[in-house]
């Protein structure tokens, strides 16, 4: 699945975890961040919903990197609802989990939602690094927010 998923055959992947499933075998963690990679390519978010439901089905924890790839992949799919459902109740936000959501905003023209964020993260425990800062300018770019575009590369340097 995780050949698969990362060489370009998301559909292969997406095949093959049917199956897998099918079978009654339970994915690892390399498994599941794979496909939820390969659903989020192919922008398949009837079947992205299928692997949340098997995450939880399957006692999955939605932590960590988990979360990210669940959160990415309803963004990628076009359903921001979902990523924030699946953001929000995650306990312990860390740099991942903020950054994922400021880039799941920012897909969808919500710049002021990734400002928002960005800043708490600032403000927090954690200090925003490279990715971050990317995925805060690209959101401000997408929603027009050249103002407080300028404002965060100032902050960079």
């Amino acid at each position: 699945i995780s050949s698969s998923a990362h060489n370009g055959h998301e559909s292969e992947a997406v095949e093959l975890f049917g199956r897998m499933v099918e079978t009654g075998m339970v994915a690892d963690s390399i498994a599941l961040l794979s496909i939820l990679s390969a659903a989020a390519s192919l922008s398949a978010l009837k079947k992205g919903r299928e692997i949340h439901g098997y995450l939880l089905r399957k006692g999955f924890c939605l932590e960590g990197s988990i979360a990210v790839a669940v959160v990415d992949m309803y963004a990628s799919c076009g359903d921001l609802p979902s990523a924030q459902a699946v953001f929000d109740p995650i306990e312990r936000k860390g740099l991942l989990q903020c950054t994922s959501m400021i880039n799941a905003y920012g897909m969808h023209g919500r710049g002021k939602a990734s400002v928002e964020l960005f800043n708490k993260m600032r403000h927090g425990n954690f200090s925003p690094d490279h990715i971050s800062f990317l995925a805060l300018l690209n959101a401000c770019s997408h929603a027009g927010l050249l103002h407080e575009g300028r404002e965060f590369l100032k902050i960079m340097e």
